[in-house]
């Protein structure tokens, strides 16, 4: 019978070179767009930081 239990991995950032491939699809928001007024909540993307 095998054990089983928590395991507690330190965080590390990955960056644009150690990432290969992903499968996870990047946010659908619209480009944000300088001099643009957007309404209250509105969700934009910089697409040169890839920050929603």
């Amino acid at each position: 019978m095998s054990q089983q239990g928590l395991l507690i991995l330190q965080p590390m950032d990955v960056t644009d070179a150690m990432l290969v491939s992903s499968t996870v699809p990047e946010s659908d928001a619209p480009p944000w767009a300088a001099g643009t007024t957007y309404a209250l909540g509105a969700t934009v993307m910089l697409a040169a930081t890839h920050s929603v």
